[in-house]
């Protein structure tokens, strides 16, 4: 099991212990790629940026290796006997936001990629033309009908109430509908890398 680190909310150190055991995850990103996906590089630099942390401080150090920490264990179920089912939907925009410089951005979405090829993972890219849609609100992860986490300037909060949780998963499979999903989404993050 994946221990927060020393900083980490109630809500975030409920959710270790809930990920683990969920069969289904919907996540909902429209502005940074999730957490779960994310490469050390990219990880180091979003955190850095978000949470005003300098190279080396040792909560971005800790930051960093918990993400990491968690990212390898999702990834191992991914790879496993009995893998979750893991829905994503990203926005368009997610994919040429300046996080990291281009090679490093290029090796962030082919991890993406590789990600998005195993057989239980659904990636959904909403595209730029698709204009305003109703997960452009704010990113929210839901675990199996038992709970969303959601992470914001505000703290970090579990909803479990069992409305809010179905209207989530709605709202990630509503954008599924308009998003580029599948080769299409493939050939965007493919063509992404070697734009970057």
């Amino acid at each position: 099991m994946v221990v927060a680190h020393r900083n980490a909310s109630e809500a975030f150190a409920r959710l270790l212990e809930l990920e683990p055991t969920v069969g289904h995850l919907w996540h909902n990103q429209p502005l940074v790629l999730p957490g779960l996906l994310q490469t050390e590089e990219y990880a180091t630099a979003l955190i850095a940026a978000l949470g005003g942390l300098r190279p080396g401080d040792p909560e971005l150090i800790d930051r960093v290796g918990l993400r990491l920490r968690r990212g390898a264990a999702f990834l191992a179920r991914l790879r496993g006997a009995d893998p979750p089912s893991f829905t994503v939907v990203i926005d368009e925009a997610v994919l040429v936001r300046g996080v990291l410089p281009a090679e490093a951005m290029a090796r962030q979405l082919d991890h993406l990629r590789e990600v998005a090829e195993l057989p239980t993972v659904r990636l959904g890219i909403v595209p730029l033309a698709a204009g305003a849609h109703a997960t452009q609100t704010g990113s929210f992860e839901v675990y199996d009908d038992r709970a969303v986490f959601v992470e914001s300037a505000e703290g970090d909060r579990l909803l479990t109430d069992l409305g809010t949780v179905r209207r989530c998963q709605q709202l990630v499979e509503a954008a599924l509908a308009s998003a580029a999903t599948g080769p299409e989404a493939l050939a965007l993050l493919r063509g992404a890398a070697r734009a970057g």
